[in-house]
């Protein structure tokens, strides 16, 4: 944006200026800058310069002004002049291992949902599958010259929903018409979507968290009707990328199948690299310098020789575990600011149980001496995902070989106060993956299949759910009451 001769005199024109230089739709009209999605989904294809072209930039000639608005900026603690830095560390994988002899589920090669598959019509899923599934941010984004500031921290907005009263005011002919556009664009050439079908999706709003300000939902402004459409559109447009991958996720599932571990596996960190993006660089120099340092060393190739507690500065820690598939993992603690990971990093209980395990392996060598323990990150949304649990994706796989076994486990460490109890469908993943095995044996009788919650939510915090002994016996084991996690899944897989 260059203004000219605009801002010479104080006033307001400036600021709103600043304030409505630039409204980003998004990637997808998601409302996120490309970067921010690719955090979620590390595999998309970025377009080179798209962070060029998503940036607001203000350039004045002749406007005094807005020197002085910068220096405001800045009294009021906000940096503008800090553009972040990205720097990339390379991905070790362990060459000690015979994929070959690995075992994972893949659908069958060859199918084609488009072709092959129904032709399902778009509708409301039932409540435990789509129940707030789908989450839309409409706080605004702080505007300045450089506009990247966004907050994460949800627990301080508003959750509201379009009411029959703001739907009165959308017009849903031109909703259909930007949803079919949409769908062609996707390429969903055999999806179904009907006004009709848009229209009750709008009325029952269950299916998905609208995080907005309060005022506006408000009806005190004739500009709130038109952002009230441009909500649906992107409400729906979501709900039809979740539902048509649901449906497809729902039709490839008979056809799972046991497959070799290869070498381009998705599980695996694509061009075998991190990229970090370090906010304010000047600022976190002794964070820029590890990461640097740490760069250098993982180039030479001395993966073993490098004491990677001393790399850890503030918010982020690279770490190591001889078992995992590749190396280093890096846990950064939640709503850090100043550095963000892509492929996406660790959460704190996924560390920690990686920690634990780690621990145990060390310290049990004797029971290791005939078996061979293998671990790999299961990424989400593109490894191994569950059909029957709502298209859940656990966390880990975890492979033991034992006496010609092969014993796949799949490890979820999470928080688990807010699942729907005992019933819920991640937790009857354990119940449920023993039918896969049974259906599956016929093609390999060697392989076992397990899954477990380990939950970072103590069980007093759900003790009306049942027992402890219900839980565990349902492989929910507690991280942070219970020393003996680790222990307890070897013996459950091996008791198989």
């Amino acid at each position: 944006m260059g203004l000219m001769n605009v801002g010479r005199t104080e006033g307001s024109e400036i600021i709103q200026l600043f304030g409505r230089g630039v409204r980003l739709k998004g990637y997808e009209f998601s409302l996120k800058r490309t970067k921010f999605v690719k955090r979620e989904n590390p595999d998309m294809n970025v377009p080179k310069y798209i962070e060029i072209m998503e940036t607001l930039n203000i350039f004045g000639v002749r406007a005094d002004y807005m020197k002085q608005f910068k220096e405001y900026l800045e009294d009021e603690g906000l940096d503008i002049e800090n553009e972040p830095e990205y720097i990339e560390l390379p991905v070790i994988r362990n060459k000690n291992v015979n994929l070959g002899q690995l075992r994972t589920l893949k659908i069958k090669d060859g199918l084609d949902f488009k072709r092959q598959g129904p032709k399902p019509n778009l509708s409301v899923l039932s409540e435990d599958i789509a129940s707030n599934k789908i989450i839309v941010d409409w706080y605004p984004k702080i505007q300045v010259q450089a506009s990247s500031v966004s907050s994460n921290d949800n627990s301080l907005k508003y959750t509201g929903k379009l009411t029959k009263k703001h739907l009165a005011f959308i017009n849903m002919d031109e909703v259909y018409f930007q949803i079919q556009e949409y769908k062609n664009l996707k390429a969903w050439y055999n999806l179904n979507i009907t006004k009709e079908s848009l229209s009750q999706l709008l009325r029952n709003p269950s299916w998905y968290t609208l995080y907005i300000p309060e005022a506006e939902l408000e009806f005190t402004d004739f500009k709130n009707f038109k952002k009230w459409h441009e909500i649906a559109i992107v409400l729906l447009r979501k709900y039809c990328d979740y539902f048509y991958k649901h449906k497809k996720a729902e039709w490839e599932f008979p056809h799972l199948q046991y497959e070799e571990l290869k070498e381009d596996d998705t599980n695996f960190i694509k061009e075998e690299k991190y990229v970090f993006t370090v906010h304010n660089p000047e600022e976190n120099d002794s964070l820029m310098n590890r990461l640097n340092q740490l760069k250098e060393l993982l180039e030479s190739g001395k993966l073993k020789d490098i004491e990677f507690k001393n790399y850890s500065y503030g918010n982020f820690e690279p770490f190591l575990f001889e078992k995992h598939l590749y190396n280093p993992l890096i846990y950064i603690r939640k709503n850090s600011t100043e550095i963000a990971v892509s492929p996406i990093n660790l959460n704190e209980g996924e560390r920690n149980f990686v920690f634990d395990l780690r621990k145990f392996y060390e310290g049990n060598t004797s029971f290791f001496v005939d078996k061979e323990l293998y671990l790999l990150r299961n990424k989400s949304k593109a490894g191994i995902g569950f059909f029957e649990a709502n298209n859940f994706f656990p966390d880990f796989i975890l492979w033991l070989i034992y006496q010609g076994k092969q014993y796949i486990t799949f490890i979820d460490p999470k928080g688990i106060r807010n699942l729907r109890g005992k019933n819920d469908a991640k937790i009857q993943l354990s119940v449920n993956i023993k039918e896969i095995e049974n259906r599956l044996r016929i093609q390999d009788s060697s392989i076992v299949l397990n899954s477990f919650i380990i939950s970072g939510t103590s069980y007093d915090a759900v003790s009306h759910w049942g027992s402890k002994d219900e839980l565990e016996s349902l492989n929910v084991l507690f991280q942070n009451d219970d020393d003996a996690y680790i222990t307890k899944i070897f013996t459950n897989v091996l008791g198989e």
